[in-house]
């Protein structure tokens, strides 16, 4: 162990999960639903957290998913379990049974598609990782997840299991991972088994070693993969376990866009609403209103945008071109050069206006503004994470 991480050893003891009760479940939904259901998630593979015990189960077609789809609904429907329907590349069925979701999700064997692959994903880290590696994998869950990064969905845009799995057979550890990522240079290139088939332009590129063809780490944004790099700095410099508790820090000042929305899908809400957000920064850094991050926040059946502004209000002057000296008439100030009057303009500009301005000209889609205002108290608890993680991306 490397001298100042002992505290990892007991984190790891922590983190190690009993996924006796998950399996048994797994067992009754197969034989409840009369189906051949594959079990292929992070419980599957030994690689999940003590406090993640949800499913991933597969029903394999031949290739018409939206039949095997179809048989999954109807074997739900017959069982009287509660159940929702979901998205991702194509429709699924999310069970509840207790405190666990379990996801049923139709697979195609051509493997037309990522999620199609998963059978493949499974026996690569099966056939690659041991407990001891298990371990590391769930240090690096838990280090993601505190830290806002863990998920691919357009909540998050940051690491997805299979990602982190792969990041641990590359390196071998967490720390390991966390001695080269302090370091790392955007874009950041891995390939464990050279089997990449073409070029890619995202930032990070963790190539696939089912298929060359796919990058594992797509869905990882530039900021949150910066945010890696500093959080990684951050843990090897001070050597502290801050970076795996969730904490809260109270700020004021935050002027923020209270919405409704009426999305059944929180991850199309958060894809939509992550567009609007940023029209929004960039409308106010037009006037010369800066916020310091971005936050997006959806919550049931509401929704924000919010940040804190360096200033709420500017005034400043502009120089705008004026008529040319050959059809200049009339004019009582301004300023000669060259051939051509240059006349002075003052701007004053706040952030309420510059926000309702906005609204009035956005296409805001399903989304309904309540309210817009400073410290919006709904998702006050939220914000707090937010500025706990932003000031310790400073604590290096």
């Amino acid at each position: 162990m490397v001298e100042g991480f002992e505290f990892l050893e007991s984190l790891k003891r922590e983190l190690r999960p009993d996924n006796r009760e998950s399996l048994r479940i797994a067992e009754m939904i197969r034989e409840k639903l009369g189906l051949d259901l594959r079990l292929y998630g992070s419980v599957a593979k030994g690689t999940n957290l003590r406090s993640d015990y949800d499913l991933d189960m597969f029903y394999e077609t031949d290739g018409d998913k939206h039949r095997g789809f179809n048989e999954i609904l109807e074997a739900v429907k017959r069982s009287k379990l509660e159940y929702t329907l979901r998205y991702s590349e194509h429709p699924y069925v999310r069970v509840k049974y207790g405190s666990i979701d379990i996801d049923i999700v139709p697979i195609s064997k051509h493997y037309r598609s990522a999620v199609d692959r998963t059978p493949l994903h499974y026996e690569y880290i099966m056939s690659r990782v041991n407990d001891t590696m298990r371990d590391e994998i769930r240090l690096l869950k838990k280090f993601l997840k505190t830290l806002g990064l863990y998920g691919a969905d357009n909540k998050v845009n940051g690491f997805s299991g299979y990602l982190c799995e792969l990041l641990i057979i590359h390196y071998g550890s967490f720390l390991e991972l966390i001695r080269d990522a302090k370091s790392w240079r955007i874009p950041v290139r891995i390939d464990i088994e050279g089997v990449v088939q073409r070029e890619f332009s995202e930032d990070l590129v963790v190539v696939d070693p089912t298929d060359g063809t796919r990058n594992v780490a797509a869905a990882v944004s530039r900021d949150n993969l910066s945010r890696f790099i500093m959080y990684s700095r951050g843990l090897w410099n001070r050597r502290v376990d801050e970076y795996f508790k969730i904490s809260r820090i109270s700020r004021g000042g935050e002027f923020g866009i209270l919405l409704s929305h009426n999305y059944d899908l929180e991850d199309k809400a958060y894809g939509i609403l992550r567009k609007i957000g940023r029209s929004w920064r960039e409308y106010l850094e037009r006037k010369r209103i800066y916020i310091e991050y971005l936050h997006v926040f959806v919550r049931d059946n509401l929704a924000y945008l919010g940040g804190i502004p360096l200033s709420s209000q500017v005034n400043y002057q502009e120089l705008e071109p004026g008529p040319p000296v050959y059809s200049m008439e009339g004019l009582r100030r301004g300023f000669l050069r060259e051939d051509r009057f240059w006349i002075p303009r003052q701007y004053v500009h706040d952030i309420n206006n510059l926000t309702l301005e906005f609204i009035s000209k956005t296409d805001m889609r399903d989304f309904r503004v309540e309210r817009i205002g400073y410290d919006i108290e709904e998702f006050r608890e939220m914000r707090e994470v937010e500025y706990w993680r932003e000031d310790l991306l400073l604590r290096i």
